[in-house]
């Protein structure tokens, strides 16, 4: 098990500086001031200056708007990057935000910058996101209309599922 100490957590609403205890492949608990639990094997980390955002892990969002050649319409995506952060397409088409790769372990597509009126590095007002589709090439997200303000978030995907083969 780990214990994150200290850290700035996002999930998906800015809950401030907490603890966070995972273990399992799960986050069991986030707290402010976590005791450390001497009958476990708890690794601690310090996450002071550091974010938490376990969200990326699967923030699949609906967004109303976007743009495009369609016009305005209901899009899913993945949001990548919250207000405050500063998101690069990288020229090998890998994604970067705040200056660290992101490791994406089901994305299974390379992330080109597109030829649009997004301009890199992007650093995020207030209310604004990044969304990156799953299929990344080709996908019509961020990439080719720019930020999602925060009221065109109209849903949360509460589950994805996948079936291999498709």
């Amino acid at each position: 098990m780990y214990l994150i100490q200290n850290v700035h957590v996002y999930a998906p609403e800015d809950l401030g500086i907490q603890d966070v205890l995972a273990g399992g492949g799960k986050i069991l608990k986030v707290g402010e001031k976590l005791p450390v639990e001497k009958a476990y094997d708890i690794t601690v980390i310090d996450g002071a200056g550091k974010v938490l955002m376990p969200g990326l892990i699967d923030s699949h969002v609906h967004i109303l708007g976007g743009g495009g050649e369609g016009g305005a319409r209901t899009r899913t995506g993945r949001i990548v990057a919250r207000p405050g952060d500063t998101v690069e397409i990288t020229e090998d088409d890998r994604l970067m935000v705040n200056g660290s790769v992101v490791s994406e372990g089901d994305i299974y597509f390379s992330t080109p910058a597109y030829d649009s009126d997004v301009t890199y590095p992007l650093t995020l007002g207030q209310d604004e996101y990044f969304i990156l589709s799953d299929y990344r090439e080709g996908a019509k997200d961020s990439r080719q209309f720019g930020p999602v303000q925060r009221n065109q978030i109209i849903g949360k995907v509460l589950t994805v599922l996948r079936r291999s083969g498709l």
